[in-house]
């Protein structure tokens, strides 16, 4: 999905940006999301307390031509999700009867997945304001509570070893 923010975070904009019908039909599909196809727009139009002309307005707002097109696009990015996380349990990537072979295999997928899951979310244009600020700055000053105090010593050395000034921050 590259830079365009997805469309479930699009709802969430519009959800908490928003008092009208937009709220309530935005509400119902981030609380729905995974069942959503199963509606009829009168269904969400009853329980949403909303008409269709509303919902339809709702995906217009969003630059579909109807309700029929945002719900494909807003499932198949459901699908895709749900597809692209790891079958590797991240809570428990590994049992104690497993093989040596089994535990390297889920940490390596569990972390490529990771990997693949952020780069598939990250939002480039934040990123790109993040590296032109850090370019500018003379000094970077790191601030984190534990334990992530950790991390923020690791990007620092990052930093430093591109030339650039850096700490982290004393806590008092």
């Amino acid at each position: 999905m590259g830079e365009a923010m997805y469309l479930y975070h699009r709802v969430e904009e519009i959800t908490v940006h928003t008092t009208d019908s937009r709220h309530a039909i935005g509400a119902f599909i981030l609380r729905e999301h995974a069942h959503l196809s199963q509606y009829t727009i009168a269904e969400i139009a009853e329980v949403t307390f909303t008409s269709k002309p509303s919902i339809t307005r709702f995906a217009k707002y969003l630059g579909f031509d109807g309700w029929r097109d945002f719900i494909r696009a807003f499932m198949a990015e459901e699908l895709g999700e749900r597809d692209s996380r790891s079958v590797v349990d991240s809570n428990f990537p590994f049992h104690a009867g497993d093989s040596d072979e089994t535990i390297i295999q889920n940490l390596g997928d569990l972390q490529a997945a990771s990997i693949a899951d952020t780069y598939d979310h990250l939002d480039r244009a934040m990123l790109h304001k993040a590296v032109r600020i850090l370019r500018e700055a003379r000094t970077v000053r790191v601030f984190g509570l534990s334990p992530n105090c950790y991390l923020g010593e690791l990007f620092c050395r990052k930093l430093v070893t591109i030339g650039k000034q850096a700490a982290v921050g004393d806590e008092g």
